[in-house]
């Protein structure tokens, strides 16, 4: 005789977890989601180009470079390559800077911007950990020797 089967615990919904890619917080082209940005680009790129460079800790010359471009788009793991990067800054430089800002200003309302910036932390045992910046730490530029 054939004992029969009791199902004692009941399936569970599962959640997947998905590997989404990430990507810019907007389009290079989509320059009238944000209309501060748009016009300060269109207006005074000079000033746009110095506060992106300013958000990411960096020398105000370096705003519009492709290497500015690069870094932050590696910073985010956000697909692409140094050659589109260099295609997109030549031959759409104030769209490029206009999609950095947007982007700095999405990530930071979302709380998951971060600057160059290490910062000194303490720890329980008294020392100091190198960490990206919490609110309550001592900010230093990251060209400062680290000891």
């Amino acid at each position: 005789m054939a004992v029969p089967t009791v199902v004692t615990l009941q399936p569970q919904a599962m959640v997947a977890a998905t590997s989404a890619k990430p990507m810019w917080q907007t389009g290079l082209m989509d320059c009238f989601t944000d209309w501060s940005v748009c016009c300060c680009g269109l207006f005074c790129f000079p000033c746009l180009a110095c506060t992106v460079a300013g958000d990411m800790n960096e020398c105000c010359l370096c705003g519009t470079s492709v290497a500015m471009r690069t870094l932050y788009r590696t910073r985010y793991n956000i697909p692409g390559s140094i050659c589109s990067d260099c295609c997109i800054s030549s031959c759409c430089l104030v769209c490029s800077v206009c999609q950095i800002k947007r982007d700095i200003n999405r990530r930071r309302a979302m709380g998951i911007f971060w600057s160059v910036a290490l910062s000194l932390c303490p720890t329980p045992e008294g020392r100091g950990v190198w960490l990206p910046p919490p609110p309550h730490c001592l900010t230093l530029p990251l060209q400062m020797p680290l000891r």
